[in-house]
């Protein structure tokens, strides 16, 4: 496996970063979570009252879980944000698999160190 950093893996690193970072504000900043959460429950046929991202994670918590630790935690659920955007560039551009985990390690602290003072 030859790996050499070039002006593709960063584009797609950079993306991919982008991407993360614009869906993990936007599910922790506004009520799209509760959204998803009551299309789940609605599809399952159960009621749930959650109308802020802090019902959201009260619920998940106590009925979901790891799942729902996991959907919850700003930082683990980057790891795997982050994890599905670059494999969908990486299978795109057609680039090792070498990005994923890097991907997966380092954008967590680098979404979080930028939107914490909005989800606090």
């Amino acid at each position: 496996m030859n790996f050499n950093i070039d002006l593709n893996y960063l584009l797609v690193y950079f993306l991919g970063y982008l991407t993360t970072l614009n869906w993990i504000f936007v599910w922790q900043t506004t009520t799209l979570k509760c959204k998803f959460a009551k299309l789940w429950l609605f599809i399952r046929r159960k009621k749930a009252m959650m109308y802020t991202p802090t019902d959201f994670d009260e619920y998940a918590y106590k009925h979901w879980g790891l799942l729902g630790e996991l959907l919850a935690c700003p930082i683990c659920f980057t790891h795997w944000v982050g994890a599905i955007f670059t494999s969908i560039f990486v299978y795109y551009f057609q680039l090792e698999l070498i990005l994923i985990p890097i991907a997966f390690f380092t954008y967590p602290i680098l979404v979080y160190s930028l939107i914490k003072k909005y989800i606090n």
